[in-house]
């Protein structure tokens, strides 16, 4: 739906999925078929209030290896991954949520 809706955007599954293999997969998948820029990038919930910052980083770790690989396939050029990466983080919830 969020890659045919303009209105819909794909968030992350963090309330469900805290493991690195899975939230790759979800990486891979939803951008795959919503693209990068229908995600709404990272957010969380406060039931853990000290791990959100642990969680922030695997989320942008994941987010970079998953760009990084595109570049090494040839998919996408570094610069594209760089402004990519940095959109995820600041691009997507700013313009999602209104901020």
């Amino acid at each position: 739906m969020a890659g045919f809706y303009p209105s819909v955007y794909v968030g992350a599954p963090w309330w469900f999925l805290d493991a690195p293999d899975a939230i790759r997969r979800w990486r891979s998948s939803v951008s795959e078929t919503a693209g990068m820029s229908r995600t709404s990038g990272f957010i969380d919930d406060t039931r853990a209030l000290c791990s959100i910052p642990a969680r922030h980083d695997m989320a942008r770790r994941l987010d970079a290896g998953y760009l990084a690989g595109l570049v090494a396939d040839h998919r996408l050029e570094e610069d594209e991954a760089a402004e990519a990466v940095v959109d995820l983080v600041r691009g997507r919830p700013t313009e999602v949520f209104g901020l």
